[in-house]
Formats: structure tokens, sequence, C-alpha cells
């Protein structure tokens, strides 16, 4: 585990240096009440568009429109088989087989293309085999930056938004914080996770993130 933190750390701050990143102090807007159809239909056509046209450069899309695409699209059934994926995607990477590691990293982002995870693996897996890849370096980038210009995630009021608990340790993780105690909790009719928190250095911080709508997709 050590050592799969330690590499995670470094393609993070591979990526944010590639990429740049967006200030914190940027609040950007979040789609909840966006229609349905239309949400899903940005996420595919997305998808679509840089999987076929995309020849390096920033990726200029909507991230957090993405994001809530995405989520609108996902079923019980998808989560268990994402679930799989993620198993091997791991399993490949604390190997070190790194052609293995991007076919893994592959057949999941067919499933979820804003899978964090996969596009950072699968970006240190091409570093590793002294190539690169830009696309899922921005995607990293582009991906982590929508959720850090949602907030500070000092206070409910400043929570980072997220619509996947899998995002939230995507985050903890590009901060370099390391998780100790973890609650759900509510306020003002909001759902947040709730997180205790230590740096490399032991101070301590606490980080919320709001979760409504996963949430919310949980008791329908």
């Amino acid at each position: 585990m050590k050592i799969y933190s330690y590499k995670i750390l470094i393609v993070l701050c591979f990526t944010m240096l590639f990429s740049g990143c967006v200030s914190k102090k940027e609040k950007i807007n979040v789609y909840p009440t966006q229609n349905t159809d239309q949400a899903k239909k940005y996420y595919y056509d997305c998808v679509n568009d840089i999987k076929n046209n995309y020849k390096g450069g920033p990726i200029d899309i909507d991230f957090t429109k993405f994001r809530y695409g995405y989520f609108l699209t996902v079923q019980k059934d998808i989560l268990n088989e994402n679930n799989t994926l993620e198993k091997k995607l791991g399993d490949t990477f604390s190997t070190e087989d790194w052609e293995a590691t991007i076919k893994a990293a592959d057949k999941l982002l067919d499933k979820n293309f804003t899978r964090i995870r996969a596009h950072i693996l699968k970006s240190y897996a091409y570093h590793m085999l002294g190539k690169e890849s830009e696309l899922n370096s921005r995607m990293s980038s582009g991906l982590i930056n929508s959720i850090l210009s949602s907030g500070d995630g000092e206070t409910f009021d400043t929570a980072f938004h997220v619509f996947r608990v899998e995002e939230e340790y995507d985050i903890l993780k590009s901060l370099q914080l390391f998780p100790s105690k973890q609650a759900l909790t509510e306020n003002n009719g909001d759902m947040f996770d709730y997180f205790e928190c230590k740096n490399s250095n032991g101070q301590q911080f606490k980080v919320y993130f709001k979760i409504t709508e996963h949430f919310k997709a949980l008791q329908s």
C-alpha cells in the first residue's frame, strides 16, 4: 500500500505540472437540476469526440458537467462490473506489469471515462515504458481540478462537491492526505462525507465532501 500511494502521488504531481491547476477560488457550477437526458448526452458526446478527435493540447470540455453526466448513467450492475475492473487494474499495477496495466485501464475507461485513477495509472504505465500519454494526463488533471474548484473542503458550506465516493479518495491522494476517520453526516438538507486526515508530517486536517446526489441515488 505504501508503494501504491507513493506512485499515485508522483503521477498526480506530474499531471498537475503538465496541465496546470485551476485555482481553488474559482467557484464553478454544478448541475443537479440539469435535464437528465442532456447531461447524459453531454458525457457520451464528449467521450466520443475525445477518443476520435483528440490530437494533443488542452481538452476543452466542462469537466464538472462531464462528471455529472456520467453519474447519471450509472446503474448498480455497472458498479459491480466496474469493481471487478478496478481490482484487475490494481493487481496489474501492483505487479508493475505496465502493458497489462494499460489494457486494464482501457477496459475500465471504456465503462467510465471519468475515472481519475484509471487515467492516472495508465499515464504512469506509459511513463514507465518510456512513453507519454498526454490525453490521460490532461484528463486526470482536468477531472481533479474540477473538484478542487468546487470549494476548499474546510466546511460544510465550502465542501468539495463530488458525485461518487471514489472521487473523494482521489482528491485526498491529490492533497497528500491520509484519512484516519470518515463519517456520513447531514447539514441543511445536504449529505456530506467528513474525513479526519493527516499529511506526511503528521499535521491533522478536516475535509468535507458534499455527496448529496450520490446519497439520493443510493436511496432510490
